[in-house]
């Protein structure tokens, strides 16, 4: 399953940005020259770009994984839950049981 890669992917994308910060500061401070820093800064937002469509993919096929078996999407699911009403012909089951896996 996908479970993982999309959280990894997104923790990533936050470290690029302290990574980013980080080397706009080297080069306010002049440790880092313009042209290192250009470099650097276009390898990091290229791997963040890279990284947020591969989130998006993940999550659109996560989506359709739940389409498939009959399940809301949970992102439709929770906000059903806050607004106070719910389809139990689509409730996301706490745990696989056997009545699941027939």
């Amino acid at each position: 399953m996908h479970s993982k890669k999309p959280a990894q992917d997104e923790k990533r994308i936050t470290e690029l940005d302290r990574l980013f910060i980080h080397i706009y500061e080297g080069n306010a401070a002049g440790r880092v020259n313009g042209e290192r820093f250009a470099m650097m800064s276009r390898n990091h937002e290229d791997e963040q770009e890279q990284l947020k469509a591969e989130v998006q993919t993940l999550q659109q096929e996560i989506r359709i994984e739940y389409d498939l078996v009959g399940y809301i999407p949970l992102d439709k699911l929770m906000e059903q839950k806050k607004q106070g009403r719910h389809d139990r012909n689509h409730a996301v089951p706490a745990k696989l049981d056997k009545t699941f896996l027939r």
